[in-house]
Formats: structure tokens, sequence, C-alpha cells
């Protein structure tokens, strides 16, 4: 971000030695362009696979979707970091369907 203009306001009312109008005003105005720039935010999810977080922006706020653990599964929230682990011995080598359940290899 560029650094914000100060507008010159002189020592004292008509005293000749501040800003005249029209250079106040440009400063006025590159300084809420720059405002502008530097608020203006993109989210992206990265990765080409998954599912992506980022589900809207309302006004000044980002909304995430909520990540909710399942059966067998448990979500554990550090600081920096979601653990995902599960509760069933052999859940990261056996997948579970509605027909039956197949092995992983490697």
């Amino acid at each position: 971000m560029a650094d914000l203009q100060t507008i010159n306001i002189g020592n004292v009312v008509n005293d000749g030695l501040g800003d005249d109008l029209r250079t106040a005003f440009q400063k006025v105005n590159s300084n809420f362009s720059d405002l502008n720039d530097e608020l203006t935010v993109t989210v992206v999810n990265l990765g080409t696979t998954g599912v992506g977080l980022f589900k809207e922006k309302s006004g000044s706020e980002l909304r995430f979707k909520k990540l909710v653990s399942g059966t067998k599964m448990l979500l554990d929230e550090q600081d920096n970091n979601i653990i995902v682990n599960s509760t069933a011995p052999d859940a990261f080598i056996r997948i579970d369907t509605d027909s039956g359940s197949v092995l992983a290899s490697s």
C-alpha cells in the first residue's frame, strides 16, 4: 500500500500556507483509491482436487463451509491445523460402502 498523503492545512485559517482545494482533493482521491485497493479481497480454494471450503462473501464477511465429523471420524482442531482421525482401527485401509467394504492396498 502506498503511503497515505496528508493534506497541508497551514498554520491558521487562510494563511496561504496550506494545500489549495484542488491539491487537497487530489490527495483525498488518491488516499481512497489506495484504501480501496488494499481492501479488495480475493478468495481461492487451492489445489485441483477436493472440495473447496469457501462459501460466499456477504458484505464485509467471508463465509466458509463448516467441517463436520462423520461416523467413526473425528476432527481434532489445533492452532493452525485440523487433523482427521478415526475411531475405527482400520479406517484408513478399509473403505466402507453401502454394499460392503473394500480393502485399500498401499
